[in-house]
């Protein structure tokens, strides 16, 4: 059996959900040939890729806008449309080589082109979407989508039958992520133990990680705060002249660690990314948001912060907020922590490979 998963380079998310899905394969169904495209040679999608990390960090409200504008009926039409036009040639490539018994993609863009091509009788397999956030946006919503695998809770299952989805095609999965997360319990020392801050960017390290690590390690009262800058190179040579400073400070940059070092903090500080806070919510680890990214990432906020899990912060008030939290009585902070481990999927990414394998059953048995 064949499965291909097409992600886009907007961030470092789609290609890790992407990836968490493949190993969860190589783990559970060896015999399964999974393969992940993400599309970075194909230079439009490239282009637009550089266009939207500019707009995230000089002209926020430009992106905003346009996140806006492609959940309008129009926006989504012409959405679909360019993305047919500028993916289609790679799109039946991959196709022709792999045929796949399922597509799924990790990005609405490759979705919307998948959907086309379905319509006009260019592909015939099942397709399959992964949504990387907590609420979908609407531009994820296209005829002839089969399943749509998205975070868990109400908010996401109802975002979706508001644009006229049915149910029976909505898996509430979660976020896949790395398989590794669903293997240790978190590993926290406790109450009586120096907290432990966790400190991240995505894997992009976007946000002004040297000032927030800055502040953390001069609270007065003794913290450990870990960094991780992700390949956000400028970010962790500055954290590493800032380390001569602050013994407490420790720095990563690019590293595969982040399940033992989430399981071992006791909060998360950072991004509301769709990947990032679904790993914190499977290790059960609360979280202090700050500078959420337009768009997505503030729906995703809103979200975790309803649930109870997470607090949302300005960057000057990250100090006293982080401060707070672990002055008031352990009992709120452990109630943060259990309302991310009963929100968390950490089995998510096996559990898209489980439903993935029964959409493709019926293709198979026709064969």
């Amino acid at each position: 059996m064949r499965i291909l998963i097409v992600a886009a380079p907007f961030g470092a998310g789609h290609l890790q959900a992407a990836q968490a899905v493949k190993t969860a394969f190589q783990l559970s169904q060896p015999a399964v040939d999974c393969q992940v495209a993400d599309l970075t040679e194909v230079r439009a999608l490239r282009l637009a890729s550089q266009a939207y990390l500019w707009s995230l960090h000089h002209s926020p409200w430009l992106w905003q806008s346009l996140y806006r504008a492609g959940g309008t009926p129009g926006g989504r039409r012409r959405a679909g449309y360019l993305s047919c036009l500028t993916l289609k040639r790679r799109l039946l490539s991959l196709l022709a080589h792999y045929r796949p018994d399922v597509v799924a993609a990790t990005h609405p863009f490759p979705l919307a082109a998948l959907a086309w091509l379905r319509a006009a009788g260019q592909l015939t397999a099942p397709v399959a979407a992964i949504v990387t956030d907590f609420l979908p946006h609407p531009a994820w919503v296209s005829p002839g989508i089969d399943r749509y695998f998205i975070a868990q809770g109400d908010a996401a299952t109802q975002q979706l039958q508001s644009l006229g989805v049915p149910g029976h095609r909505i898996c509430t999965s979660g976020i896949p992520i790395s398989p590794a997360f669903a293997d240790f319990p978190p590993l926290r020392a406790g109450p009586d133990a120096i907290p432990r801050l966790l400190l991240m960017g995505g894997g992009l390290g976007l946000g002004p990680l040297p000032e927030l690590a800055t502040a953390l390690a001069q609270l007065p009262r003794p913290v450990t705060v870990e960094v991780v800058t992700g390949s956000n190179q400028a970010a962790y040579q500055r954290l590493l002249e800032q380390k001569t400073q602050f013994p407490n400070l420790t720095v990563h940059g690019f590293t595969n660690q982040i399940p033992l070092l989430m399981r071992q903090a006791d909060l998360l500080i950072g991004k509301p990314g769709g990947l990032t806070s679904s790993e914190a919510l499977a290790c059960g680890l609360p979280m202090v948001l700050v500078g959420a990214l337009p768009g997505h990432e503030e729906e995703n906020a809103h979200v975790l912060t309803q649930a109870g899990v997470a607090t949302t912060v300005a960057a000057d008030a990250l100090a006293q907020t982080t401060m707070d939290l672990f002055q008031q009585p352990y009992s709120a902070l452990a109630a943060m922590q259990q309302s991310a481990r009963s929100l968390g999927r950490p089995r998510a990414a096996l559990d898209v490979a489980q439903h993935l394998l029964t959409l493709a059953h019926p293709r198979i048995a026709s064969i």
